[in-house]
């Protein structure tokens, strides 16, 4: 995990491997790496719900 710092202000985090920590219900993540289907999936999804640079449609 990393903390996301903005003009000394910890605005965020983010996890280095976000697919990681994917369960199908309460539970600690798996050692494992996921399987490449499972990586592949949250990608396609992170990018319909996420835009370059941050930025969310109607704001300015």
């Amino acid at each position: 995990m990393a903390l996301l710092v903005q003009h000394g202000t910890v605005v965020g985090w983010s996890l280095t491997d976000l697919a990681r920590y994917l369960t199908t219900g309460f539970a600690a993540s798996d050692p494992l790496p996921p399987v490449p289907a499972t990586r592949r999936l949250l990608t396609e999804c992170l990018d319909l719900v996420t835009t370059p640079g941050g930025r969310r449609p109607g704001r300015r």
